[in-house]
């Protein structure tokens, strides 16, 4: 009389196997299992073999089918960002995916809500098989950027300043030989100075 966990099983999990001599012999496996005790049988097709000490018991045979678990990847095509960014997650090694969070969709632009570091999450399946891969993205908020002039008009050939302010790391201006702080000469007519304040990620 036997007992069997399962005959197909994915990498990694365990099976028991348990047999009983009906002539009160007493039964061994072969491959070091140990009967009614749980072990981890290796990727491919295992064969077990019973066998009773006693002589009217007939020797048993089953196969333990182990699956291979699919080996999961996950790619983004930058961990690290700024608001209303997107980025692209990729998964690889199965033949189906799901990500947490659920509206991750594989190959498709994506723009994180949550500032900060989150992690993402994709659990591929091959069969009954699956596996797991995650990756880091830390969404970086925009930084606030002020700019001011000393004098918004003025005659041809005078002079203004132009300060920028604000929380960025750095800031450029447009035309770019505006220096922060500095007189400046714009051109006549309407003139149109843009700073650009950037926060290193």
């Amino acid at each position: 009389d036997t007992d069997i966990s399962a005959v197909e099983v994915c990498e990694g999990e365990e099976v028991t196997l348990s047999a009983v001599s009906t002539n009160g012999g007493t039964v061994t496996w072969d491959g070091g299992v140990v009967d009614g005790e749980a072990f981890t049988p290796p990727v491919g097709l295992n064969t077990y073999n019973a066998t009773s000490d006693h002589g009217d018991d007939c020797e048993f045979t089953i196969d333990i089918l182990v699956n291979p678990t699919p080996d999961v990847t996950l790619t983004v095509t930058s961990e690290e960002l700024c608001e209303d960014e997107s980025v692209i997650f990729s998964a690889g090694g199965a033949d189906s995916y799901t990500f947490d969070p659920i509206d991750v969709v594989d190959g498709v632009a994506y723009t994180p809500g949550a500032l900060g570091t989150m992690t993402y999450t994709v659990t591929g399946t091959t069969g009954d098989c699956e596996n797991t891969a995650s990756v880091d993205v830390t969404l970086n908020s925009v930084p606030v950027v002020t700019a001011s002039v000393s004098e918004d008009e003025i005659c041809l050939y005078e002079t203004v300043v132009f300060t920028s302010g604000g929380d960025a790391d750095s800031y450029e201006w447009d035309p770019i030989d505006i220096v922060d702080g500095a007189p400046y000469t714009p051109t006549e007519g309407a003139f149109v100075a843009t700073v650009t304040g950037i926060t290193q990620k």
